[in-house]
């Protein structure tokens, strides 16, 4: 589910101000549940950290040079000690990574941080389909993304609690000790346990998946664990002539939050856009089952 539909231009949005979030002392700690937006697979980030950095993230850099996350959450107001729990980041080959201890390589520290809390929508700018919302600018508006958050996701992330609209930003000298290459941004998982889903792919199998599929009635009753593991699994893991492939192994499908670290001497700007091909593996496993049921192949000439 990518909420993120596209971005433009937009001008910057200096009531969004930056909040602590203080509990009192010896005030018990609750699991901080949370959904990244961006980035997103569809929408990644690019970042190009300068040397000598800007001294502050927020009002200095902007979502081009400095680590940048829209994220819903559960708290009104998040406090960079508790982003420090829970922000993470890991190259890309190690995406399948659900929990990194604080302070080990991957976690940020409190330094690193800036947070804005109580992100609104643009005043006015409202359409069938979601809301607008601005961020990732610096104080002159340079660089700002404007995105449409579709009304259905933010309504399903509401109904379970998750409202509240943060933006989070890695200082561009803590951002540009990353070197160049890609990487998987994600939220820690409370629970250390690898071989678990993300809590965020965990909350859409538990509240999206599974009721939709209970729907199915009798097929539910029948195939109920096999109709969860197509959206919980890669869809080639479970069918043929992938499954053989793979060794039997099942792999998770995963929510990914792809950030790229690109510097460059000259700037270059290069679009391509592809879209909506219905090139997919279930073409393929389809063809297969026909091969199995013995039903004749034609072709187009």
């Amino acid at each position: 589910m990518n909420p993120l539909l596209h971005f433009t231009p937009a001008p910057f949005d200096d009531f969004l101000l930056e909040f602590e979030h203080e509990k009192p002392a010896g005030a018990p700690t609750r699991a901080i549940r949370a959904r990244i937006l961006w980035p997103a697979l569809g929408f990644p980030a690019v970042v190009a950290p300068r040397d000598p950095p800007a001294a502050s993230a927020m009002s200095d850099a902007d979502a081009t040079r400095c680590i940048c996350i829209l994220l819903l959450s559960d708290r009104r107001y998040l406090s960079k000690a508790e982003v420090t729990k829970y922000l993470r980041y890991v190259p890309w080959l190690q995406r399948g990574r659900r929990h990194i201890p604080a302070g080990q390589g991957g976690s940020f520290d409190e330094t690193d941080l800036e947070v804005k809390n109580d992100v609104s929508s643009i005043p006015d700018k409202e359409d069938a389909f979601g809301i607008w919302i601005a961020f990732g600018g610096d104080k002159d508006g340079t660089n700002v993304i404007s995105v449409n958050l579709a009304k259905c996701v933010k309504e399903f992330y509401s109904k379970r609690g998750i409202s509240y609209l943060h933006e989070i930003r890695v200082s561009e000298a803590a951002s540009g000790r990353l070197r160049d290459g890609q990487y998987h941004l994600f939220w820690n998982n409370e629970v250390p346990n690898e071989k678990i889903p993300s809590d965020e792919m965990a909350l859409l199998v538990r509240e999206h998946a599974r009721p939709l599929r209970q729907k199915l009635g009798e097929l539910w009753h029948k195939f109920s664990t096999y109709l969860l593991q197509e959206y919980e699994f890669e869809y080639g893991a479970i069918h043929p002539p992938y499954q053989k492939k793979m060794g039997m192994r099942l792999t998770r499908a995963e929510i990914l939050h792809p950030l790229f670290v690109r510097r460059r001497r000259a700037a270059t700007l290069k679009i391509g856009h592809i879209t909506d091909t219905h090139v997919d593996v279930r073409a393929d496993v389809y063809e297969e089952n026909l091969k199995r049921n013995k039903v004749a192949l034609s072709y187009p000439k």
